[in-house]
């Protein structure tokens, strides 16, 4: 179970990032919902931290999150640059 929610997760990642990249705002909706419902099934798990080895997949997954995070704050700045 939790080896399919975390590659589930990890689809969902690769997604949130192409509408990120996009600037598609419905491709960014249905991205962030996709990637909160996987984040929930791999957490519903009350053992998911203990079966997940620090691994490819964990590993991946988290420089998923962080290349996420980047264009998050790199689309932050430019929208502020622009209102100001």
């Amino acid at each position: 179970m939790t080896v399919v929610a975390l590659s589930d997760l990890i689809r969902c990642q690769n997604d949130l990032i192409k509408a990120l990249d996009s600037d598609s705002v419905s491709a960014l909706e249905h991205a962030t919902a996709s990637v909160a419902a996987a984040i929930a099934r791999l957490t519903s798990d009350p053992e998911w931290q203990k079966s997940l080895d620090v691994g490819e997949d964990v590993t991946y997954a988290l420089k998923q999150a962080e290349a996420a995070k980047a264009r998050v704050n790199f689309l932050t700045d430019r929208t502020r640059q622009r209102l100001e």
